[in-house]
């Protein structure tokens, strides 16, 4: 089981060309000035988000990408989402979205799902009196480098 307590997340669009950030946003569920019972009025408040922190997420890539006003204005269509594996922020991203949107998986995500999965059977094959020391390093920085190619 996994509990979430963040307070806060951001979230940004990187330019394909210029890997410049070209949007940004945040979300937090807290204020310390409101936590010591300030008023909002009275200061800049940063609380706008009463939703779980696992909905952070899918909230910041739709308003992100597809209600972006400045995208909007300039006509611009987002094509890749790259993130991690969840779900749950593709289907928020493309129920907003007027055209399809691909999701792709980020590339550190990708290295350790696949790690992952190479430490597990490295596990085994030692517990089998197999396997090398190293070589799952080895396959994996093999792999990151396949990646970036």
């Amino acid at each position: 089981m996994q509990i979430m307590l963040l307070s806060a997340g951001q979230g940004s669009v990187i330019g394909h060309q210029t890997k410049k950030i070209i949007a940004y946003s945040s979300r937090s569920s807290v204020c310390a000035k409101c936590a010591k019972g300030h008023d909002p009025k009275d200061h800049d408040c940063r609380k706008d988000w009463t939703g779980s922190a696992k909905g952070m997420e899918p909230d910041t890539a739709a308003k992100l990408i597809a209600e972006n006003e400045d995208f909007s204005r300039a006509n611009v269509r987002v094509g890749v989402l790259v993130g991690d594996e969840d779900a749950s922020t593709r289907v928020a991203v493309q129920q907003k979205s007027s055209h399809p949107i691909a999701k792709w998986i980020d590339r550190n995500h990708n290295i350790k799902r696949f790690s992952g999965e190479f430490y597990k059977e490295g596990k085994r094959e030692r517990s089998r009196g197999k396997g090398r020391r190293g070589i799952l390093r080895d396959v994996n920085v093999n792999f990151s480098v396949i990646l970036d190619n």
